[in-house]
């Protein structure tokens, strides 16, 4: 007497998807067995077998997948806050050379699948300068300078007339000359570039807007 199934009963991971017939036989000490039977099915499991990184040149990067399955919902986080829910991650280099990246897929069945990476970054040498900038104090666009990677650089501010408002070695325009806040109007800058191995002067004009 006792119990009819294996005392280790085999695992889920043995088997495949598809529609399994599951019997449960058991007795309580007596001569009458009990009988127990359901038909359930098993969901394909789903995978991702790899995020995937794509570097598409002057700082823009894009994170995609590999998986067994196609989603029906999808999260991105980057250092842990949301980011996209899009097919394809797109991140604009900002400093960090190292970045970690979660993606959240849920597939049609409901099953949810999260998969989890550690990227380093290695941008080719690259620079972007905007041609406009408010410095109005609110955290937002407050200074000029170019923006990149693995350049040096110096950039001069000149006033319409062609007077030297400000110079700065790796160090952005505040809008200010002598302390002095610069009013709303178009300026020009020359900036220099350089690195061990490439050097560049880049000339145009941008506008301050208070």
């Amino acid at each position: 007497m006792g119990r009819r199934f294996p005392a280790a009963p085999p695992s889920s991971e043995a088997f495949g998807s598809g529609t399994y017939r599951i019997q449960c036989i058991w007795n309580d000490g007596t001569c009458i067995d009990t009988t127990a039977a359901r038909r359930v099915f098993r969901y394909p499991e789903p995978i991702v077998s790899a995020l995937t990184l794509q570097s598409n040149g002057n700082g823009a990067f894009s994170f995609g997948y590999n998986a067994n399955f196609r989603p029906i919902t999808r999260k991105w986080w980057v250092s842990g806050s949301q980011a996209d829910t899009a097919p394809i991650l797109k991140h604009l280099f900002d400093g960090k050379t190292q970045l970690r990246v979660q993606l959240e897929l849920t597939d049609s069945n409901g099953c949810v699948v999260v998969a989890d990476s550690l990227f380093d970054l290695n941008p080719e040498p690259f620079f972007f300068i905007p041609n406009a900038f408010s410095p109005n104090g609110d955290a937002l666009n407050d200074v000029f300078g170019p923006f990149g990677f693995g350049y040096d650089w110096e950039i001069s501010i000149y006033s319409g007339t062609g007077q030297l408002l400000y110079k700065g070695l790796n160090s952005p325009w505040n809008g200010k000359t002598k302390g002095e806040d610069c009013p709303t109007d178009v300026y020009f800058y020359h900036i220099r570039f350089w690195n061990a191995t490439s050097s560049e002067s880049v000339k145009g004009m941008l506008h301050l807007m208070r």
